[in-house]
């Protein structure tokens, strides 16, 4: 159907078939809208999954580097002390 304009000289069951006309497009266009976007949702859902799993991959690697990281300090820290102690030792600091 074509779009039809509103003149005076339209009796009122034609304005009422051209209203509900009008409202029929709109739902259509609507429900279109609403099938798009539900589409549109679904992929989001599927990308959120996808980044969760990243994410919590991240969050592995990251609690594994931290891990590492305290160990090396912890080493780190050792090492100096003892060569601090023998060097109090060597020259006869204690």
């Amino acid at each position: 159907m074509t779009a039809e304009k509103l003149q005076v000289s339209h009796s009122d069951e034609t304005r009422i078939a051209l209203l509900e006309q009008s409202i029929n497009n709109i739902n259509n266009t609507l429900l279109r809208f609403e099938k798009r976007f539900d589409k549109i949702d679904e992929r989001f859902d599927k990308m959120d999954e996808k980044f969760s799993k990243i994410d919590q991959k991240f969050e592995m690697l990251s609690g594994k580097i931290n891990a590492q990281l305290l160990w090396l300090l912890g080493t780190g820290a050792t090492v100096a002390l003892s060569v601090v102690g023998l060097m109090a030792k060597g020259f006869h600091w204690i």
